[in-house]
């Protein structure tokens, strides 16, 4: 499993898990919006029992298995709009978003 992080992101994951005493950076897909799905992260003590360790740039990144086939190839990217700073995660999967971005559609799996 791969995922790509840019220098500027990987940094503010970092100081993230050092800030909070955490030991890696939990990767996950909820449902929300009018796509489906959005990208989260979220700083974790401790790996969970259906989780994979992916390491990229520094960065300790928890996956559950369900979400696997839609975070391997991740690239996740530190971006400046305005006066925001944001991380914007992408994927090769995705087929579709929403007007605003927020949620995303993935192309659907055939079945064999």
């Amino acid at each position: 499993m791969k995922i790509m992080i840019s220098a500027e992101a990987a940094d503010l994951y970092q100081r993230e898990v050092n800030k909070v005493g955490g030991a890696g950076v939990r990767v996950f897909l909820r449902r929300s919006g009018c796509h489906g799905f959005t990208y989260a992260a979220d700083v974790q003590r401790e790996l969970a029992s259906d989780e994979v360790v992916v390491l990229s740039s520094g960065v300790t990144f928890y996956v559950s298995m369900k979400d696997a086939r839609y975070v391997d190839g991740l690239i996740i990217d530190l971006v400046t709009e305005g006066l925001q700073k944001m991380v914007r995660f992408s994927h090769p999967g995705i087929v579709g978003a929403c007007g605003c971005g927020a949620s995303v559609t993935f192309e659907e799996k055939k079945k064999e």
